[in-house]
């Protein structure tokens, strides 16, 4: 039944994209029941690359793609709390990120800067972008085989804290309201007791997160050991240089004030020129899946990483988490 039109050679080359072949009628109700029927197949397939992409499905709406993920049974989770521009389409379902088309997003697993991450990701391609906008994606196991013995060891030892200062209404980057999507401070109080992030209401009404996680996780099916972090995403040097220049000098020596910070687990700063070698290994073992209309990719949020190209014309890729 598993017949990918692009088989997979070794991890560089994942995701695997998939097409209705000798499943006829190629519509989402038969994607759905076809990976019910091989549950089995379909979970160990995903364990070995990470992602798959599916293709040719018809599922090319928000509604359509709400009614395969039910059709899975999947559990739709909350993104209340997470750091990315979103827009809420439905219960669930959100936009992939409202982020400025002409910027890279780069790779990251999703809400490792909390307790409470998503173990799978559902992306669906309603409008592919006229020019640009994949989704990039990198094998955290790779990643970590890649690197040196001693950089990991240092990661996987300490950890990585995490800082978000989240305003009240005016300066850079979201507000606490707009992130929690509340007005209400209990609320925001009790996502983040649940998601063991540290809450200091600040003097001028906004918000400092921190939160202290691991670099490397075991996947808790395959028992590998993955990279798996924000380490690099949330300091500044991931930003444009002119951008990472005027935060540094702005913001030097209280870089705890940033919109975003981070620092090994125990508050020391991070080397740049180690967040340099990370991103040099995480982009040779970096894919793209180039959308087209009514693609679904399932990602294990544990095994991949993803981020997103800069891209022209009204893209729109929307995701579910699980």
């Amino acid at each position: 039944m598993w017949k990918p039109v692009q088989e997979p050679q070794g991890r560089p080359s994942r995701p695997a994209i998939i097409k209705p072949a000798e499943i006829t009628p190629a519509n989402p109700e038969q994607l759905a029941r076809w990976l019910r029927e091989d549950a089995d197949g379909f979970n160990r397939r995903l364990s070995e690359t990470g992602a798959l992409v599916f293709r040719g499905f018809g599922v090319n709406h928000a509604d359509t793609f709400a009614e395969l993920l039910d059709g899975l049974g999947v559990e739709r989770t909350t993104y209340r709390g997470g750091n990315s521009p979103r827009i809420t389409l439905q219960d669930g379902l959100y936009t992939s990120t409202e982020y400025p088309s002409t910027q890279h997003i780069s790779l990251h697993n999703e809400l490792s800067y909390s307790a409470r991450w998503p173990s799978r990701l559902y992306f669906c391609c309603v409008q592919p972008a006229t020019t640009g906008g994949g989704t990039t994606l990198a094998d955290g196991r790779s990643i970590l085989e890649s690197m040196d013995d001693s950089l990991h060891d240092t990661f996987d030892r300490r950890g990585v804290r995490y800082v978000r200062n989240l305003h009240s209404g005016i300066g850079l980057g979201r507000s606490w309201q707009a992130t929690f999507e509340t007005e209400d401070r209990g609320e925001v109080a009790r996502v983040c007791d649940a998601s063991r992030v540290e809450l200091q209401w600040l003097s001028d009404g906004g918000v400092r997160l921190t939160h202290v996680g691991p670099a490397v996780v075991q996947h808790p099916v395959t028992q590998e050991r993955v990279w798996f972090n924000q380490a690099e995403q949330f300091h500044p040097s991931s930003l444009p240089d002119d951008v990472s220049e005027a935060l540094s000098a702005a913001y030097e020596g209280r870089e705890e004030e940033l919109p975003q910070w981070v620092t090994f687990g125990d508050g020391e700063p991070i080397p740049v020129n180690s967040l340099s070698v990370i991103r040099e290994v995480t982009r040779r073992h970096t894919t793209v899946v180039d959308w087209q209309r009514g693609d679904v990719a399932i990602v294990d949020n544990l095994l991949s990483m993803h981020g997103r190209q800069p891209f022209t014309g009204a893209r729109e890729v929307i995701v579910a988490m699980a």
